[in-house]
Parts: C-alpha cells; structure tokens; sequence
C-alpha cells in the first residue's frame, strides 16, 4: 500500500506524470494508493483559504467596477 502525506497530495496535479505512475502502479501492480483521512482534511483547508483569498480579490473587482459604470 501507498500512502501519501499532505506535501505529496498538494504537489501532485490530477494531469501530472506523477499521478499518471500513481494510477498505473495501482491498475497494473493491484497496489492500493490512499491518504489518511487527517492529510484529506489538511489539502482541503488549504484549498478553502485559497478561494476565500480568491473570492475577496473578485468581490473588491467587482465593487471597483460599480464605481466606474453608469448603470446600476
């Protein structure tokens, strides 16, 4: 079994080579790829901060842009 740690899950993109070899060795070698349940919540609070920063970068565009546009 692999078992990968929050440093792994956070480099690792779905269309990476590095996730390609994780799903090749799980298909070809019947070799189980997870992640404790603790790292799942770690990435997935990391991912929430980065949309919360993301959403009030938009949201202060947005208010800029009402200011400038004649229409309501």
């Amino acid at each position: 079994m692999i078992i990968l740690d929050s440093n792994i899950m956070r480099q690792i993109k779905s269309y990476d080579s590095s996730a390609d070899l994780l799903r090749a060795i799980h298909t070809l070698a019947n070799e189980r790829v997870g992640a404790p349940w603790t790292v799942l919540e770690e990435v997935s609070a990391q991912q929430a901060v980065r949309y919360r920063e993301k959403y009030a970068k938009v949201a202060q565009a947005i208010e800029e842009l009402k200011g400038v546009t004649p229409w309501p």
